[in-house]
């Protein structure tokens, strides 16, 4: 709908909840997740990389890490954790892509 003066209005609602919409994902085009989600990904996958390395994860596995996240300290393991996380959501998307080409 047009707002009075014939512009189109500033703000859209939608409603999650339909039973007519699609999952969430749908939300999604091809461009956005190939374009700005997977580098997202691939750029925290780096950020988790080089955490690791840096807190010296592989010598001593114990040891708490400060990560990027506003000072905040994660274990080894908890940055271990999220990059097995973020790889496999990576390359389930790059399959996913690929398959339905």
């Amino acid at each position: 709908d047009q707002t009075v003066d014939g512009k189109l209005p500033v703000t859209t609602a939608i409603n999650l909840e339909d039973e007519k919409n699609q999952p969430a994902l749908a939300f999604f085009s091809r461009y956005h997740v190939e374009y700005v989600k997977l580098p997202e990904i691939e750029r925290s996958i780096e950020n988790i990389e080089h955490s690791i390395s840096v807190c010296n994860c592989t010598k001593n596995p114990t040891n708490m890490c400060s990560v990027a996240d506003k000072g905040k300290k994660k274990s080894c393991d908890e940055l271990g954790e999220q990059f097995t996380y973020l790889r496999s959501a990576r390359d389930e998307w790059r399959k996913k892509l690929n398959d339905e080409r």
